[in-house]
């Protein structure tokens, strides 16, 4: 028994979360809770990653997954630095796999336009670069830092890939696609130039149905070995994350409970071509 046990720990493989300067508690604890939620805790152990750990390199073999979820995006640089922003990218390259959530999107796009000429303006290129296109936002209401006055629920679509099989943009790679709605806070839409559309590294998984010319809100790029897929919208949050009395977001909440069953179907989707094997119902 204790021989299995320690086989067990040894083939254990880690999923982590960024917890640090530049992401916001809420939204790592969110996100933790969710991917224990999908992943067999004994092939997983889900926990957090500090600024401070990924510049000491403990991003290895082991970890199969790194998420950033909702924040700010300089935050994010200052604290990592080049040193960990680039310990990151051989990560990835090197096969790992990365889900940015808002800020950690913005983070993980060629470059980012970020309230473009307005009070809150972030402009500029971005070091990552796993998309290789522009993250822009915020989209459908101004952002505010202190509150949730600009948050709403986005209308998506999405189109399930075969995992790992999704570089190719062929018709027989496509599985189901169907609408939802999904929390929405600040986040981004991803432009498409010919050079990405004619990329067969990156596809589209989803888009804004509800915005002119319906922009991409969920990509997957190939980076290098590795896989990344960055959402503008909250894909992990569900009604129970802004049920706490908020008169800004009380509207929002019965769009997400009419929602949920897609919304599963599409976060086990996302994880499973980021190579996580998925506890299926």
């Amino acid at each position: 028994m204790i021989k299995l046990l320690g086989r067990i720990r040894r083939n254990m493989k880690f999923i982590k979360v960024y917890l640090g300067v530049g992401a916001y508690d809420k939204d790592s604890d969110i996100l933790v809770r969710v991917l224990k939620k999908y992943t067999d805790d004994k092939l997983y152990k889900v926990d957090y990653i500090t600024p401070e750990e990924i510049i000491d390199g403990k991003l290895c073999s082991d970890t199969s997954l790194l998420a950033i979820g909702g924040g700010y995006d300089l935050g994010l640089i200052q604290s990592l630095g080049e040193v960990g922003m680039t310990n990151i990218k051989n990560y990835v390259h090197s096969g790992g796999s990365y889900l940015g959530i808002c800020s950690g999107a913005y983070f993980a796009c060629d470059r980012i336009e970020f309230d473009k000429d307005g009070p809150l303006e972030v402009v500029g290129d971005r070091f990552l670069k796993f998309y290789p296109g522009c993250g822009t936002g915020p989209l459908f209401k101004p952002y505010d830092y202190t509150c949730r006055k600009g948050a709403s629920a986005a209308d998506i679509d999405f189109i399930e890939y075969k995992p790992l099989n999704i570089i190719s943009n062929d018709d027989n790679t496509k599985g189901d696609k169907f609408e939802c709605k999904s929390y929405f806070n600040g986040g981004c839409y991803f432009t498409e130039c010919d050079e990405i559309k004619s990329n067969n590294n990156v596809v589209i998984l989803s888009r804004y149905l509800n915005l002119n010319n319906t922009p991409a809100s969920i990509v997957y790029s190939k980076v290098g070995k590795g896989h990344a897929v960055l959402s503008g919208p909250h894909i992990e949050y569900d009604s129970i994350d802004i049920d706490d009395g908020d008169q800004d977001v009380i509207d929002i909440i019965p769009h997400l409970k009419h929602s949920i069953t897609q919304r599963k179907q599409m976060m086990s989707s996302i994880l499973k071509n980021l190579n996580i094997k998925v506890l299926e119902d």
